[in-house]
């Protein structure tokens, strides 16, 4: 299947999904960069992590695509909850609607 190979630093992480999105995120937030490596498996209907952590300057980030049998597992495993997903979106509607942000 095909993923990513990401090093940071000396650090190595193979990730992939069959059937969903891989995630690179790097922010900065509060002078403080964090790079976050995580995933949606359509198919298990789950958020997956691999790894989040905070960056220095002169940190060495290198992304790879590559074809791999298997992913390496992730650290964290969050299922969805699509009637909760469902509530957030009609509360986030309803408070951007009363900003007059949506119609």
């Amino acid at each position: 299947m095909k993923g990513f190979t990401i090093y940071i630093n000396d650090k190595k992480v193979n990730i992939a999904i069959k059937h969903g999105v891989s995630m690179i995120i790097v922010d900065q937030t509060c002078d403080k960069f964090c790079i976050t490596v995580s995933g949606l498996d359509i198919e298990r209907q789950e958020h997956q992590w691999w790894v989040r952590q905070d960056l220095t300057i002169g940190d060495k980030i290198r992304i790879v695509a590559t074809e791999m049998e298997e992913s390496d597992l992730p650290v964290k495993r969050t299922i969805i909850d699509r009637r909760n997903l469902y509530r957030r979106y009609n509360e986030l509607k309803e408070r951007l609607t009363k900003k007059g942000l949506l119609k």
